[in-house]
This record gives structure tokens, C-alpha cells and sequence, in this order.
């Protein structure tokens, strides 16, 4: 039975042929994507000079080779079919180095591509030889070298036969994984002995939906296990030889933690897979604040010359690769622990990272998703995290403050480009400023096409100073850089779902794009998969999540019920305090009381959330003063908290406690969702206000926006996130069947029908109580019948 293997050109040439080093000087995400726009400008000239010459054109064709039966695949930059009748295929590189130069290094690598493209090219139209075409093009001064090179079909054959059989001899040992991969995953074993109520159902639909493709939205409470759930029947579906790889994609270190221990509890059950986890450059860098180039950083020298040697010693030794493993490999062979996990990820069965590696335009994973068709299947976790971030990932902002640190920088240079720029940039900010002065924030039609040369001159000029002008070189300066090559890649797509907006002050400005409505992105996102599963605790209301997650009415949702006992949680409204900016004042006092009566019923660990600090800090004045008399453990969140000072506060939260503990905490901030303390680690929350984000011209934006639309602007601005922020500080309450406990939630508003509907929609029972005695009273029966 012949091995099927589908493979594009660019993975088969880059594998086997690109040596050398890392250099962010050359190869970085600007010069791709000033790459991309000048590859079209350059198509466009050619296209106008050659009466028959064919832009990205699709090439494919099926080889039989020791077994195998290769798909190879990709789009040749130009075809040009000639006065003669003969062809060229066209292969267009830009650079910000030399091009003589850059061609010299790169010629066997960027050959290779064409070479394939040719072959294909005379097996789709019975030629007997074909031109082959590079193209230089300069990002700095948009010279142009042209390299020609004319093949017979049989030293084609030769050539790409040569690649493939290299290509085939390291493929072995993946193709044996996998065929193992699919038998173990038909026979493996469910990790846990009972599944809890829901699992079966939610497991049953992720399984249809990796068969049948398509996009899934779950709503699933807090408790049922829903990576597991997910993760099983979507690794089962590899014994169907239906997808062929898994992306578990979430925005938190700790959903990242668990998919990946979730693969090795499967693994323990009988499931040989390789996993991986993607983690950001910043945390695994070996040299930080060192450039990406050999001359400045060992683990960039030589990258990709060893790297076959690497991948097959990592992939023969083991299957699961984290941070840790990474940089075990890495520093043994002295290679950069970022690339090499980006590169491993292709042989890598469950690939599990944050959200942007498919949805972030900049940043995506082009090795896996810049292909027509994948057999990709994604599980997308904590999903109500997606709006917002899509909505960030899609905009751009740009300050004066590190734009003058950028000046004050470069001052010292000698850099004609530059300085030009960077007056430009002055000149054109200062013209909006003086004609906006002290109105706020001022909505822009458009850019102004002096301010895009200015901001595209400074990026050429920035990838000349980054090839040729280490010493300038800074975190500030590479900021900036990518900040406006990211503003300048996000203005392509400006339409009527963003709003371009300028404000200034005396001495301050700021350039913003910001997006309003994130739902195309995210659809074009999964688009890129075969199938994904959407799921959070939190998805309601429905429309609105479905909607900006890229679904609409007729997408298939599943919302679970919770699968503990009713009776083991209690919730009280305290409808009688307003929480309003305008009555804050008035309520910290009876707030604090509130906390009292709701704590003091049981020992134990319990969480407040506020909508702010300023909110927080006030109610911990009284607060303090009552526990002069109770002696609790009273401890609060901080602004810009690190992770050693996080782990301190949730380490407060001990098991089997004798004195009660209260931590103080911000609504939506880093312990309002994700953490996981479940027993008697956590047995209350109270949830001060209805989560409503802070009203800001952003926020008022996106109302405006969606009020012309259906006039649910608020909700859709407001209303839903705020609900989004209680739910899931709700949520932190009880995490496994034999956990109890209380909620209070204490705002006017959840009398109205809109909140109260939302918390039908989280319990059938709950009760009103409108005194600190009342609160007492309920839950010192409540926690009675738990004795």
C-alpha cells in the first residue's frame, strides 16, 4: 500500500537546502512583508511587460517514489510563456542585503524552489525544457539582478528526484510515527475511569466535527472537562486518517500547561503522539537583548546547517516537547530554542500555542497555514478570550513617545535615509497636531498619503540601519520598527470596520487603527483548518459570540449544563447597593459588610472582585477596620503583579485552612478566569458590580458602530463583556464534583431583565437578599447542611 504524503515546495526545498544562520537582519517580518508587497508590484510591472505572464500560478503534481505516492504542490511567483513557445518559470526574492551577495549565499536554496516549479510546470504542458528565472528586487533601493538558467526535463528529474529520495530517508521515521500515531489512538484507553455528565456528548460532536469539518461552538460550564474532551476524540479521529494534525490554541499559559499534560495522561494510556508546545520568543530566549544574527548571537550561527542532524535526534529520542525540553536541545547544540520549536512543530502531531499562530495577520503560521487546503483540525480554548484579542491583533497604535526615543537614538548617525524619515514623520505629525490641537480624539478618513511614504521610508531605511548599523540597534529602536511595519501591514486591510483616529497634546501624539469588528478576521482564521471546536465556560449570550467568532445563525452551537449537584452551590443577589460610578462613594462601607457577613458563616478561602482598584483599595479601608474584630487574612491584588508575587497570592489559598483567608482582586484581571483552585482552596466569590468595562472612546466606538447595525451598541460594547467578567469569576468557584460553595453578587442591575435572564442562565436557583444579617442567616444554613 502506497504512503501518501501531501508536501509543498517550500517545506521540501527549505528543509533540505537552506544553510547558514539566523540573521534578523536579512530574513525578519518586515522585510516579508515588504517582501509580499513588492512581489505584487513587480507581478503587476511584469504583467504589463509580458503579454503572457501568469502570476501565482498553481503547480501540482503526484510522484511514485519507494513507496510513497508525493503530492508536491505550491504557487510559482510567474510563468511567462514566450515568442517561441517556450516557458519560463519565475522565482522573486527581495532583500534588504546585497543582491549580488544575498544571490551568492542563497543561489542552491532559492534554485531549488524554481527547479520544482519547472519540473512540474513541463509535466503539465509535455515540454521538453523550461527557463528557470530568479528575480532579486531591493528593499533599500529597488535595484533589480536577474539569473536565468535553462533545464532539459531529464537533469530536472534528476535534480527534484535527488530531493524528494533525500527528503524520503528522514521522512521514514515520521511516516512509521504516524502509522503507529493512527493504531495507537484507535486503541487507546480513556484516561479517566468515569466520564462526568456532558463529556460523552461534547466528545461525541468534537469527533463528528473532525470527520465532517466545519465550525463547532460549545458553551460548557466550569467542571466538565473540557480539554479532555476535546483533545480525546479529536486525537481518535487520527485512526480515521481524517486530519492530520491537532492545533490546541488558547490565550493562557495555564490552558497551554493543561492541553499539553492532558496529551501526556493520553500518552500513558496508550497514545504515541508528539506534542509541542509554542512559546513566545521573549521567554525562551537564550541571549535576551542580543540580535538575531551570528555575528552578535551563538545560537543563531549555523542554525539551519544543523538542523536535519537535530530534528532526527529529537524526534528519535522523544514525543513531547515543551520550554524545558527545548532548551535542553538547544543549548546542547548551541541552536536557538525559538526556531527550533517553529521547525520541530512540522513533524509534531499536537501543536499547542496561543492564539495568534493562526489568527495574528503578522505573526500566523505561514509553514503550516499559507496553503490553499489543510487537514488541520483546531481546538480553541477559553473562546470568549478571541474577540478582544482578534480586535488586537487586527489594530495598531503608534506613540511619539517611542517614536522621540527612536530620534534621540539615531541622532549620532550619519544616515541620509534616515534622518530624511524621521523629518518627515516630525513634519507630518506636527501638521495633524496643529490642525487638531485640544479636540480630543479626531476620526480620520483616511491616511494621508505623505504620512504612509513617511512611515514606509522609515522602515526602509530602519532595515538598512538593522543589516549595516548594529551599534544603533535597541529594544527601543526594534519596537518601533515592528510597530510601524505592523501599522502599516493593518492599514491594508481598512474598511468600514475600523476606525482610524489622532489624538495630541503640547508636548504627545498618538496614531491609532483600531477594529471594530473582529468577525472576518477570525472567519478567515478558521478558515485555514479543516474543521475547529470554539469552547469556553462562557458563551452566552450566543449571538454575540458566535457572531464575532466568525460563525452566524446557522452555525452548529452546544451549550452543556453544569454537571454538579444544584445543591452544592448557593447564589445571592444584593440587589439594593448601586455599584454606578456616580454612587460608589456610597456604597464602600456596606460593600465591606457585605464581605463580612458572606465570609464570616465558615472558615475558609474566599475571592472579591471589583471593577477596579480604586473601587478595591476603597472598600479595603472598611474592610481592614472590621478585621481589627475578626482577624482574617486579608490579602489584595496589585497593579502589575509578576508571576512570582501571583503565585504568592493563590499560595495563600491553602487546603483544610483554620483561619479565614479573603484575597481582593479586579474583575477580568489575571485571577478573575484561568486559575484553578479547587477542594477547599476556594469555597465563595463575590462579584462587586456587573463587570461593565471602563467607558472609553474605544468602547464607545464599538457601541456606535454596532448601533448602526441593529442598535446594540451597548450590549455589545458594554453589556456582554461585563457578563462575560462576572461569569467567569463565578466560575472560579467550584471545579470538581465534590466542591461547595457561595456567591454573592452585589449590584441594582441584576434586578433587570437583561441580568437576570443571565443569571437564570448560569442557575435556576438563586435569592435576593438585601442585609449583612440576611446574607448571614442564608449561608450559615447553607454551610450547616454541608456538616
Amino acid at each position: 500500500m502506497l504512503k501518501r504524503l501531501t508536501l509543498s515546495v517550500h517545506n521540501l526545498v527549505d528543509f533540505l537546502l537552506r544553510k547558514g544562520s539566523i540573521d534578523s537582519r536579512v530574513f525578519n517580518v518586515t522585510a516579508m512583508t515588504e517582501g509580499t508587497r513588492l512581489h505584487a508590484f513587480l507581478q503587476a510591472k511584469m504583467k504589463a511587460a509580458e503579454d503572457h505572464y501568469i502570476a501565482e500560478f498553481y503547480l501540482e503534481h503526484t510522484f511514485n517514489l519507494r513507496g510513497y505516492e508525493i503530492t508536491l504542490q505550491g504557487r510559482a511567483d510567474g510563468v511567462v510563456k514566450t515568442l517561441d513557445g517556450g516557458y519560463i518559470v519565475d522565482e522573486i526574492k527581495s532583500t534588504v542585503a546585497d543582491l549580488e551577495e544575498f544571490h551568492e549565499n542563497n543561489e542552491t536554496w532559492h534554485l531549488g524552489q524554481v527547479q520544482c516549479y519547472a519540473l512540474m510546470l513541463a509535466y503539465l504542458y509535455d515540454l521538453d525544457q523550461v527557463t528557470a528565472r530568479l528575480t532579486y528586487l531591493s528593499q533599500v533601493n529597488k535595484d533589480r539582478l536577474v539569473k536565468l538558467y535553462t533545464y532539459k526535463v531529464e537533469q530536472l528529474e534528476q535534480i527534484v528526484f535527488d530531493l524528494l529520495n533525500r527528503y524520503i530517508d528522514f521522512y521514514d521515521v515520521v511516516i512509521n510515527h504516524i502509522t503507529k500515531r493512527n493504531e495507537s489512538a484507535k486503541l487507546m484507553r480513556f484516561p479517566f475511569e468515569t466520564l462526568r455528565k456532558g463529556q460523552k456528548r461534547l466528545a461525541g460532536y468534537t469527533y463528528a466535527v473532525s470527520k465532517q469539518g466545519g465550525s463547532l461552538y460549545v458553551e460548557a460550564p466550569t467542571g466538565i472537562g473540557k480539554t479532555i474532551s476535546t483533545l480525546y476524540p479529536a486525537v481518535y479521529s487520527f485512526s480515521d486518517e481524517v486530519i492530520e494534525k491537532i492545533f490546541y490554541l488558547t490565550a493562557k499559559t495555564s490552558g497551554q500547561v493543561m492541553a499539553f499534560d492532558t496529551v501526556k495522561l493520553m500518552n500513558k494510556s496508550g497514545l504515541i503522539a508528539k506534542s509541542i508546545v509554542i512559546t513566545a520568543k521573549d521567554k525562551v530566549c537564550l541571549n535576551q537583548g542580543s540580535p538575531c544574527n551570528p555575528d552578535a548571537c551563538p545560537f543563531a550561527k549555523d542554525y539551519y546547517s544543523k538542523l536535519q542532524g537535530v530534528l532526527f535526534e529529537m524526534l528519535s529520542e522523544t514525543n513531547n516537547y515543551d520550554a524545558n525540553t527545548l532548551e535542553q536541545y538547544a543549548l546542547k547544540h548551541t541552536m536557538c530554542p525559538f526556531e527550533l520549536q517553529l521547525d520541530l512543530s512540522l513533524f509534531c502531531d499536537i501543536i499547542i500555542g496561543d492564539y495568534n499562530y493562526l489568527f495574528d495577520p503578522l505573526v500566523y503560521l505561514k509553514r503550516f497555514f499559507d496553503t490553499s487546503e489543510t487537514n488541520y483540525f483546531g481546538l480553541i480554548d477559553e473562546a470568549h478570550n478571541l474577540v478582544d484579542r482578534a480586535r488586537l491583533m487586527y489594530s495598531g497604535v503608534l506613540y511619539s513617545r517611542d517614536f522621540n526615543k527612536v530620534k534621540k537614538l539615531l541622532r549620532p548617525l550619519e544616515h541620509k535615509k534616515m534622518k530624511s524619515a524621521l523629518r518627515q514623520i516630525t513634519t507630518q505629525m506636527n501638521k495633524l497636531k496643529r490642525e487638531f490641537a485640544d479636540k480630543g480624539e479626531i476620526i480620520l478618513e483616511k491616511l494621508p498619503s505623505t504620512i504612509t511614504r513617511a512611515f514606509n521610508n522609515f522602515i526602509s531605511a530602519g532595515q538598512h540601519i538593522m543589516r549595516h548599523e548594529e551599534d544603533f540597534i535597541s529594544d527601543e529602536f526594534s519596537d518601533f520598527f515592528f510597530a510601524v511595519n505592523r501599522f502599516l501591514k493593518i492599514y491594508e486591510y481598512y474598511d468600514d470596520t475600523y476606525v482610524l483616529y489622532f489624538k495630541s497634546g503640547k508636548s504627545w501624539w498618538e496614531l491609532n487603527l483600531f477594529n471594530l469588528d473582529p468577525k472576518e478576521n477570525v472567519a478567515d482564521g478558521l478558515s485555514k483548518l479543516s474543521g475547529a471546536v470554539l469552547f469556553s465556560a462562557t458563551l452566552s449570550p450566543s449571538d454575540y459570540y458566535v457572531n464575532l467568532l466568525g460563525g452566524n445563525k446557522q452555525s452548529p452551537l452546544l451549550k452543556l449544563a453544569s454537571p454538579f449537584p444544584e445543591e452544592n452551590r448557593k447564589i445571592l443577589v444584593g440587589p439594593n447597593i448601586e455599584t454606578t460610578y456616580r454612587k460608589r462613594d456610597e456604597s464602600y462601607e456596606e460593600i465591606a459588610e457585605y464581605i463580612d457577613a458572606f465570609v464570616h458563616p465558615k472558615v475558609g478561602n474566599y475571592l472579591v472582585f471589583f471593577p477596579s482598584y480604586k473601587y478595591l483599595q476603597s472598600v479595603e479601608t472598611y474592610l481592614s477596620e472590621i478585621n481589627k474584630r475578626r482577624d482574617y487574612n486579608l490579602i489584595v491584588q496589585n497593579r502589575n503583579m509578576s508571576k512570582v508575587e501571583q503565585d504568592e497570592f493563590l499560595a495563600e489559598f491553602k487546603l483544610n485552612p483554620t483561619q479565614t483567608t479573603i484575597g481582593l482582586a479586579v474583575m477580568g484581571g489575571v485571577f478573575g478566569e484561568g486559575i484553578d483552585l479547587s477542594e477547599d482552596r476556594l469555597i465563595g466569590a463575590v462579584v462587586v458590580g456587573v463587570g461593565i468595562p471602563q467607558i472609553g472612546f474605544e468602547r464607545d466606538l464599538i457601541k456606535e458602530y454596532y448601533d448602526e447595525q441593529s442598535n446594540i451598541g451597548f450590549n455589545y460594547a458594554y453589556t456582554y463583556p461585563g457578563m462575560n467578567r462576572v461569569a467567569q469569576a463565578i466560575g472560579r468557584v467550584i471545579r470538581s464534583e465534590e466542591d461547595k460553595g457561595a456567591i454573592l453578587l452585589i449590584d441594582a442591575r441584576y434586578t433587570r431583565r437583561n441580568y437576570a435572564e443571565f443569571i437564570s442562565s448560569l442557575t435556576k436557583t438563586y435569592e435576593y437578599v438585601y442585609s449583612p444579617a440576611e446574607i448571614e442567616e442564608k449561608l450559615t444554613a447553607f454551610w450547616e447542611n454541608d456538616r
